[in-house]
Parts: structure tokens; C-alpha cells; sequence
């Protein structure tokens, strides 16, 4: 049984198709979020779609209060004891 946890890879060739479809797609957005007659949460998800694109994701600071403690410990074999 296959592993669901597995990644799936797209096939070449639909990744190619697929990307022969950004600088059109690239422009709807940009004619989405520059279109005032466009519900304002439609233009700002759009900016946010040009801008994650231009400079990728911001990234997100991890903050906690408690702290982590990580223990290794090698359990030796006889033969691995000298």
C-alpha cells in the first residue's frame, strides 16, 4: 500500500503546460488588484499573490516562551564498548 504521506511529483511536461500560462496569469492579477471596481479584499489577495511572487513569503518569527531541550544518547552494543 502506498504511503499517503508520500509527495506526489508533478510530471514534467504539466509543470511546462502549466507555466507556459504565468505572464497571462501574472497580468490578470495585475489588472485584478488595479481594478477599482474590484471588492477591496479581491485586490489586496491579488497584491499579495504579485508580491509573494516578486519576493516570496515573509518570514514567519517562531515565538515562545519555553524552552526546547533535546537528549541523544547512543545505546552501545557489547561489541561497540571498549
Amino acid at each position: 500500500m502506498p504511503d499517503p504521506r508520500a509527495k506526489k511529483r508533478t510530471p514534467f511536461d504539466m509543470r511546462s503546460a502549466c507555466r507556459s500560462y504565468t505572464e497571462g496569469n501574472i497580468k490578470q492579477l495585475m489588472a485584478i488588484a488595479s481594478n477599482k471596481d474590484n471588492p477591496p479584499d479581491t485586490q489586496l489577495r491579488a497584491i499579495a499573490m504579485l508580491l509573494e511572487r516578486g519576493w516570496g513569503r515573509p518570514q514567519q518569527e517562531l515565538k515562545t516562551d519555553s524552552e526546547i531541550r533535546v537528549t541523544i544518547r547512543k545505546m552501545l552494543g557489547d561489541e561497540d564498548r571498549s
